[in-house]
This record gives C-alpha cells, sequence and structure tokens, in this order.
C-alpha cells in the first residue's frame, strides 16, 4: 500500500508568506489556501479524492477563523492530520492543552523561521504521519489475518466437533453392536436357559389343570348329594379322586411354576439390562447386580463345563457407565467359560471387593492359560486365539476402552499355563477418570 507522506497544506493570509515557504518546501508537494474555511473545504475535496494531506502549517493570527479554530474545524472531518502552527507571538503550551488536550500532533515554531527550522518540522511531522498509517495499515492487515485465521479455526472446530460427535455416536454402536453380537453368540444356550423352566411350567400347570378340574367336580357332586345322601354315598365320591396324591403333589407343583416364572424372568430382565444401550452419563450403579446379570445371562456357556463360585463382597455405589461394565464382565465370563472347554470340570470364581477409592472385579478360571508369546497381544483389536465364527477380536479390545478409557480404571490378567488366567478390573468409586494408560 503506497502512502503519500508528502501533501502539505499551508494555510496563511499573506502571500509572501506562501512564496517563501514554497521555496523552502522544494521537496514537499504543497498546497496554498489563504483562510480557514478554503482550507476545510480543500481538506474535504482531498478526503473525496482519497489523496489525504499528512500535514497542515497554519497561521495563528487570520481574519475570520484564526489557525487555531481552523484546526479544529479540520480535525473533525480527519482526526489524524498533523498541525504545525507558524506564529508571530509565543503560543503558550496550556493554551493548546486546554484546547486540544494532550495530543503529539501539533508543534509550533515563531516567526520569522529558518528553512532549517521549518523544513525539520515538516519533515518529523510528516514522517510521524507516514509511520502512522502504515502501521495502521499492517495492523489492519494482521486483523484481517487474524480475522480469517479465526474463522478458519471456528470452521475446524465444527468440523472436529462433528467428527468427534460422530465417532462417540459409532463407538456407542460399536459397543452396543458387540453386546448384542455376544447375546445373539449365547442365543441358542439363552433360549435353552428359557425353555427348561417353561418346559416344567408347561408340565405341572397341566397337573394342576387336571388336578384342579378333578377337584371341582368332586366338589360339584358332592354338593349335589349332600342334602339327603348318608356318610357312605359322601365317602365313595371321595374315594373316587385320589385326595393324598394331590395333597401331596400340588403344593410342590405350584413351587415349581413360581421357581421356572422367577427363572424366566431373571434371564429375561438380564438380557433387557445387558442389552440396553445405557446413558451418555456415569451413574450410580449396583456393580455386583450387574456381575449376577452377566453370569445368568451367560450360563448356558459354563454350566455344563464349570462349576461356579462367588465372592462378592458388599460394594458402594460406583458412579460408572454400568451398560458397559455389563458387557466387560460377560465377555470375561464367555472367554473363561471358553477356556475351560474339552478339559475335566473347571471352576470359574467371580469376585468383588473394595480396595481404596475404587472397587475391584476379578474372574478366574481353570483353563489352559495364555501362551506367554502372545500375552502382550491379547489387548489388540481383531486379534483372536479362537475358531473363525466363534470371536472377532473385539472383546478384549473393547473391554479395555471400556475399563481403561471410559472409565479410567485398569485391566490387568496374570495367566499361568495349564492353571488358568485371571482378569481383574479396578474400577474408580467417584466416577470416571479417563486417561490413556495402557492395561497391564
Amino acid at each position: 500500500m503506497l502512502i503519500n507522506a508528502r501533501r502539505v497544506l499551508l494555510v496563511d493570509d499573506d502571500p509572501t508568506i506562501h512564496r517563501a515557504v514554497a521555496r523552502m518546501l522544494c521537496g514537499f508537494d504543497l498546497c496554498s489556501t489563504y483562510d480557514g474555511p478554503s482550507a476545510l473545504a480543500e481538506i474535504e475535496t482531498a478526503l473525496a479524492q482519497r489523496a489525504e494531506y499528512a500535514l497542515v502549517v497554519l497561521d495563528v493570527g487570520m481574519p475570520g477563523w484564526g489557525g487555531l479554530e481552523t484546526l479544529e474545524r479540520i480535525w473533525r472531518v480527519t482526526p489524524d492530520v498533523q498541525a504545525l502552527f507558524c506564529t508571530g507571538e509565543a503560543l503558550a503550551y496550556h493554551e493548546l492543552r486546554s484546547r486540544y488536550g494532550d495530543t503529539d500532533q501539533i508543534l509550533a515554531i515563531k516567526k520569522p523561521f529558518s528553512q532549517v527550522e521549518l523544513a525539520q518540522a515538516v519533515q518529523a511531522l510528516t514522517t510521524k504521519w507516514r509511520l502512522q498509517r502504515e502501521a495502521r495499515a499492517q495492523l489492519d492487515q494482521l486483523e484481517a489475518a487474524v480475522a480469517a485465521r479465526t474463522a478458519q479455526l471456528a470452521t475446524a472446530h465444527d468440523r472436529l466437533a462433528e467428527e468427534l460427535a460422530w465417532r462417540d455416536r459409532v463407538e456407542t454402536e460399536i459397543r452396543v453392536s458387540q453386546r448384542l453380537e455376544a447375546v445373539g453368540q449365547l442365543a441358542a444356550g439363552i433360549a435353552h436357559e428359557i425353555n427348561n423352566p417353561l418346559q416344567y411350567v408347561g408340565d405341572h400347570l397341566e397337573f394342576v389343570q387336571e388336578a384342579t378340574g378333578e377337584l371341582l367336580d368332586l366338589v360339584r357332586r358332592i354338593e349335589q348329594v349332600t342334602g339327603g345322601a348318608d356318610p357312605a354315598t359322601a365317602q365313595g365320591l371321595l374315594d373316587t379322586v385320589d385326595i393324598p396324591y394331590i395333597r401331596r403333589e400340588l403344593p410342590g407343583a405350584l413351587e415349581a411354576i413360581q421357581g421356572g416364572v422367577q427363572r424366566i424372568r431373571t434371564v429375561v430382565r438380564a438380557m433387557k439390562e445387558l442389552s440396553h444401550p445405557g446413558t451418555r452419563d456415569a451413574r450410580a450403579a449396583d456393580i455386583n447386580h450387574a456381575i449376577e446379570s452377566a453370569l445368568e445371562i451367560s450360563a448356558s456357556s459354563y454350566r455344563s463345563i464349570a462349576d461356579v463360585e462367588k465372592h462378592l463382597a458388599p460394594l458402594p455405589p460406583v458412579t460408572c457407565f454400568i451398560a458397559e461394565l455389563g458387557q466387560v464382565f460377560l465377555n470375561l465370563i464367555v472367554n473363561a467359560a471358553h477356556a475351560m472347554e474339552g478339559q475335566t470340570r473347571g471352576r470359574l470364581v467371580v469376585s468383588s471387593a473394595v480396595d481404596g477409592d475404587h472397587v475391584a472385579i476379578s474372574f478366574a478360571d481353570t483353563g489352559g492359560g495364555i501362551p506367554l508369546e502372545i500375552q502382550q497381544r491379547i489387548f489388540d483389536p481383531f486379534f483372536t486365539t479362537k475358531e473363525v465364527g466363534r470371536g472377532t477380536g473385539q472383546g478384549l479390545a473393547i473391554a479395555r476402552a471400556i475399563v481403561v478409557d471410559r472409565h479410567g480404571g485398569t485391566l490387568s490378567f496374570d495367566s499361568i499355563a495349564s492353571r488358568g488366567t485371571t482378569f481383574v478390573i479396578r474400577i474408580p468409586v467417584e466416577g470416571p477418570r479417563p486417561r490413556a494408560s495402557a492395561a497391564a
């Protein structure tokens, strides 16, 4: 940006002063006016033509508007122009300050002045005006660059927020789909878990229905003959129904029905809790109840191959994402069951306890253990030692992400060949503490 700092406006009513100043300032672009109104009109014209003056040189004592009033009117139009007063009498500083305030835009020289004195004052004021304009132009460019960069950052921030929201949705969908995948893999066993109690509920209901029908028919016949029948006739009617058998079997049948219904209710509730997508915020929850639900829904995976031992200590409410922790528990239980397949009947030990400001949950199996050469890879996504169709390699990776990244806890394991593996989860009681540490 080119800035012309050589334009100077001379305002004086004496033509001889104009001729003298023109000779002294021959290196400047000098324009002459002879009174205040003409000077103001010239300033306005120059502004309209975008050819501003850097400096006005004013005579203090002029007819009409004096130099002081002329400068006041000029500054209302262009407050940045510099001013040099030429006066035949001393111009007091307090007079300038009282009229214009504290400003560094004014210099004053006394007539008669020398060429050096005038040229130095004009050079100093025009240079200062140029430097101020250049600084302002650079500041404008900087502000424009900052505004453009800020807009870019705002756009990038919005895009990042959208991507983070998308990633959160995808991660949530992956966790939910993995839970549903686990339910799907256990579907046959869950159907068996529900079918068994339904079977004996149906069988006992058939007996109860028949026994109740016989009893109601007996009551009807007794009512018909009680009016004039002798005791022998009534006893004969009672003998047609096996009352001792009904008395012996009916309470047990009703109890079995109630137990079967309760078992179905328990399995269905555990399935609902596991498949629930959970909440966006961590909430206080019962960890032991989540463990019991995971054991209920995965019973078909371990019941035929291992005995379960539960050592669940009383725990305080834990602020967590309980649906996601339920997924972790289910993954570890199913993995333990798979590790004990093909061996003598094993043992699955599930424990919980308070550990300082954390709760610790462990799942120990008596399987074959994790080979030392792959222990460093078991938390890697898509790494699995199971045959095709039994594992995607996502279970332990997701479990680690849920425990470590989502809850700020730890997920570690201890494995001994031919003796089994123990996974230990530690979760802070007061809520998630996100961090980027790796599992042990």
